[in-house]
């Protein structure tokens, strides 16, 4: 695992585009990653069930640089679960 990476513990949840937002921080600096297509209901069991899935694949993600053009990673959630 690269150390530069790292993933913040939880997540925030974003109502006007619902998503699960999670930072993470690469070599110091924070990075907000988005997962689409996750209602407000299923949150929480969403994060709890797939927690190490997800902080792998944004790791992946942020060290393949797979940036948009705000900075920020975004995937959906059906994407993640392939």
């Amino acid at each position: 695992m690269n150390q530069a990476i790292q993933i913040i513990d939880g997540f925030e949840y974003d109502r006007q585009y619902q998503r699960l937002k999670i930072l993470a921080m690469n070599s110091g600096a924070l990075v907000n990653c988005y997962i689409t297509e996750v209602s407000i209901d299923e949150a929480e069991g969403f994060y709890a069930l797939h927690q190490f899935d997800v902080e792998e694949h944004l790791i992946s993600l942020i060290e393949q640089e797979s940036f948009n053009r705000n900075g920020d990673i975004v995937i959906s959630k059906p994407e993640l679960l392939k």
